[in-house]
């Protein structure tokens, strides 16, 4: 797990800044977009696959386009699942990489649908200062 804390480089009017949580054995980046007095806007998820080169200790992680928003009321919104079939049809992603990408979105809806998603990011829980650290 990697676990980064954030602010906007560019100033915005719906947040300010927010974490982002790795889970790397998972194959998702949940990231708390939080306003400037520190509520939770949303949390956004997004479908990673990491490379990590032992001889340089560094990790490498590629978007795998499908995201996934959930607002505080838990709805869950399924964005940019039309870039799969883009990307493998212009040569950019392979179908091998799609499927495992449609794969992590299956898990993910079944973890966020069964009610288990606090349970998720409790794991950060000890990397995040307890008055910012929001579950939905």
């Amino acid at each position: 797990m990697l676990v980064t804390k954030w602010k906007v480089l560019k100033p915005r009017k719906d947040f300010t800044h927010g974490y982002s949580c790795y889970f790397l054995a998972e194959g998702w980046k949940c990231s708390q977009y939080l306003r400037a007095d520190g509520t939770l806007l949303y949390h956004y998820i997004d479908l990673i696959q990491t490379e990590y080169n032992a001889e340089t200790n560094t990790y490498i992680i590629h978007d795998l386009l499908i995201d996934v928003i959930i607002m505080p009321n838990g709805d869950i919104r399924v964005l940019d699942i039309g870039e799969v079939p883009e990307a493998v049809r212009h040569g950019l992603i392979t179908t091998d990489t799609a499927m495992h990408a449609l794969t992590l979105l299956d898990t993910l809806l079944e973890l966020l649908y069964g009610g288990r998603f606090d349970a998720l990011l409790s794991r950060a829980r000890p990397y995040i200062p307890m008055e910012d650290f929001l579950c939905t």
